[in-house]
């Protein structure tokens, strides 16, 4: 499948007082050429910030259909190519990616993956979700029931969620990623 990522909407998430990553973002987002952006109001929680965050990947995932783009606001460039080819049945693409995974409930750098070709890779449990491209409308509804819950529930980390299901869909990241996180 050839996607023009130009033409993806591209989401961001981020809190009305962090006016700073919202300019930072903005300029991203220009400079890489997307036609159409919306930024997602950040969840305000200063007691639970990680919460905070899962509930703002709720709020983000149901703002448009797939496809689209979903950036954190601590997100930055490395490069970017306007065009890319993935397999056709891909439910998502990790344009950013992490060494950290998630395996028999714990977190490091266990990452399992399969190579698809020489520049992209199947995953299979991969933690950091700071830019990723949603294809498909069930994952994105699962993947937005985990942030729910993560945001709202057990309030804590979404991608460790996503991460667990990620065996169970067909998820594609760059081996050569375009974003990478500052946060982290």
């Amino acid at each position: 499948m050839h996607i023009a990522l130009r033409e993806i909407p591209a989401v961001y998430i981020n809190l009305p007082r962090h006016t700073e990553k919202n300019e930072s973002m903005q300029t991203l987002l220009r400079e890489c050429g997307f036609r159409y952006t919306i930024r997602v109001d950040g969840v305000n929680r200063p007691d639970n910030p990680i919460a905070g965050a899962s509930a703002a990947h709720y709020r983000a995932l149901g703002e448009i259909a797939p496809p689209f783009i979903l950036f954190e606001d601590d997100c930055r460039l490395k490069y970017f190519r306007p065009e890319i080819t993935i397999p056709n049945d891909a439910d998502a693409v990790y344009l950013g990616v992490s060494r950290w995974g998630r395996m028999n409930a714990h977190s490091g750098h266990c990452v399992e993956w399969e190579r698809v070709d020489e520049e992209l890779l199947r995953i299979h449990n991969m933690l950091s979700i700071h830019a990723v491209l949603y294809l498909n409308n069930d994952y994105t509804t699962l993947c937005r029931k985990i942030a729910h819950h993560a945001g709202y529930v057990i309030e804590n980390y979404v991608d460790i969620g996503i991460a667990e299901i990620q065996r169970w869909f067909t998820v594609y990241a760059f081996d050569n990623p375009f974003f990478y996180q500052t946060s982290n």
